[in-house]
């Protein structure tokens, strides 16, 4: 079995030209494919800053700002751990632990995108990888899909 996911390496917003920049990366989020549309496009699933933790039917995610990696995973596993914590918060504290390692004090119920996709897939410690990281670890496991 395999799960897809999607980085966003898009202009986007001030906040994502900061992440790119602190993290020396070229990705800003990352958000797991949940299904592919006949239409082209995707439900998808992630947190996100204002929003937290939600999925999201009909999204379009051009190649030009996104891109795709197909990982070891069930895509059953990682919808039912999304629906189980939709509408949490997204953790802008967490966040700093990007700025002000060690950063400890992390907050169980709130998510940031890398640590909610990660924490689907039923990976632990996610709270310690940012979407750079993230790409770089599933790339890896990526080698291993089937």
């Amino acid at each position: 079995m395999a799960v897809k996911i999607a980085f966003y390496k898009g202009s986007g917003s001030f906040l994502d030209k900061v992440i790119r920049w602190w993290e020396i990366g070229r990705y800003a989020h990352c958000e797991m494919i949940l299904q592919e549309n006949d239409d082209g496009t995707y439900t998808i699933a992630s947190a996100k800053p204002g929003v937290g933790v939600r999925i999201a039917e009909n999204q379009s995610l051009p190649d030009s700002d996104w891109d795709f990696l197909t990982v070891p995973g069930d895509v059953s596993q990682v919808r039912a751990w999304f629906v189980a914590h939709a509408g949490e918060s997204y953790d802008y504290v967490g966040l700093l632990g990007f700025i002000l390692r060690p950063v400890t004090f992390f907050i169980r119920k709130k998510f940031f995108c890398s640590r909610a996709c990660l924490r689907s897939l039923g990976v632990k410690g996610a709270w310690r990888v940012d979407p750079n990281g993230m790409y770089d670890f599933m790339s890896f496991c990526a080698q291993f899909a089937r």
